[in-house]
């Protein structure tokens, strides 16, 4: 699906909403990838920010990263546990 501002979501979807697994890429050159429930990632998934230099995967709850997950950037990373997006 395309949408109007240049966004890309490719993937499953039901009744107008990404459903399943799937792929959404924005116009400034975010992704994420994984599980999504009526349109909100939910479960596990993978989120790269600034062409990939800034990576996420793990778990994710209600679109925040919750749960166990790892988290790299500058050169740091943290393996251990989220809660409402924070570790």
């Amino acid at each position: 699906m395309y949408h109007a501002n240049g966004d890309i979501y490719f993937g499953q979807w039901t009744d107008g909403l990404s459903n399943g697994k799937g792929t959404y890429c924005d116009n400034k050159g975010s992704l994420y990838s994984g599980d999504w429930l009526n349109d909100i990632q939910e479960g596990k998934g993978v989120e790269l920010w600034n062409y990939g230099s800034i990576r996420y995967e793990g778990d994710f709850k209600a679109g925040q990263k919750t749960g166990k997950g790892v988290f790299e950037f500058e050169g740091s990373k943290y393996d251990g546990d989220f809660i409402d997006g924070q570790f």
